[in-house]
């Protein structure tokens, strides 16, 4: 929606508008006081594969909002982890080098969680 917002005017041709100051202000303005999205935060992770020799399928999702505290809060765990010498070197995703029992911890106050194995509520 936004792209067509800033494409339209060019498709139509009054683009050349923006040129002049006045008009400009009016518009960027009018952009900063419009509000795209909302702060509710929703993932789901569908995983499958052989656990201990059988077929298992994991299903977890996270609801929850501001999304924001929430990156916030991911960033500062994996800082401190850093900063306390506690990573193993190298580059790696973050369910790499934490499990999720640590994870929890901070996180289920923030989110509902639900975790499924092979179609039961763990």
């Amino acid at each position: 929606m936004t792209t067509r917002l800033l494409v339209g005017p060019r498709t139509i041709g009054i683009s050349s508008l923006l040129r002049q100051l006045a008009v400009r202000e009016v518009v960027v303005r009018s952009f900063a006081k419009v509000h795209f999205g909302g702060n509710a935060i929703a993932v789901k992770v569908d995983a499958q594969g052989t656990l201990i020799g059988k077929e298992t399928s994991v299903e977890c999702r996270l609801r929850g909002h501001h999304q924001s505290n929430l990156t916030a809060k991911a960033a500062v765990f994996a800082a401190l982890a850093l900063y306390r010498s506690e990573l193993p070197d190298g580059v790696f995703h973050m369910e790499q080098v934490f499990s999720w029992n640590r994870m929890r911890t901070w996180l289920g106050q923030q989110v509902d969680v639900d975790i499924q194995v092979n179609g039961q509520q763990v």
